[in-house]
Order: C-alpha cells, then sequence, then structure tokens
C-alpha cells in the first residue's frame, strides 16, 4: 500500500474562491488575513498572481504553496470592470496530513 504523507508550511493569501463564468472570483476574504489588508473583497475576480495568469482555482492554489510565508506576492484584480494591482505578504498555513 502506497502511503502519501504531506506535511509543510506554504503561503497563504486568505481567500475562498470560487469558479464563475471561466472567472477566478473571490467567494469570501477572511478576517485579519493579507487579502483583507490589501482591501480585496468578495465578488473581485483574480486575474493573475505575480503576472502569471491564473485560470481556476487549483491552478491558484498550486502556485500560492510555491511561496513561502513572507514573500509578496502581486495580483491583478478585477472590481467592478476595473482592472487594479494588488501587493500582499503572503500568511502561513500549514499541513499536517
Amino acid at each position: 500500500m502506497l502511503r502519501i504523507e504531506k506535511r509543510g508550511t506554504y503561503g497563504s493569501l486568505g481567500v475562498q474562491l470560487e469558479e464563475i463564468s471561466s472567472k477566478l472570483r473571490i467567494k469570501e476574504v477572511i478576517a485579519g488575513s493579507p487579502a483583507e489588508l490589501i482591501n480585496l473583497r468578495k465578488g473581485d475576480i483574480i486575474r493573475e498572481l505575480d503576472k502569471e495568469k491564473v485560470e481556476n482555482a487549483l491552478e491558484f492554489h498550486i502556485k500560492l504553496t510555491k511561496r513561502n510565508p513572507g514573500m509578496k506576492v502581486e495580483l491583478l484584480i478585477e472590481r467592478n470592470n476595473v482592472v487594479m494591482s494588488k501587493t500582499s505578504v503572503l500568511t502561513h498555513n500549514k499541513i499536517n496530513k
């Protein structure tokens, strides 16, 4: 039997995402998170992470797990048809499985 253990710490922005009409939309911003500190809002569309286009939630989370807590990330978001750039410092998230 093959057993895979996942342990470690990775960067976290503090958002829950949903995919709507081929767009990656923020479903919830976690209180006290880096996302809240840079004023991300429910309904914002995430278009890019560090100048790389993101197409879906899985791709976004994979890109985040490759970054460490304390790293800066640049997001390109769309809010009410206005595109803007936001920079955040990631917090940490743990995997203990």
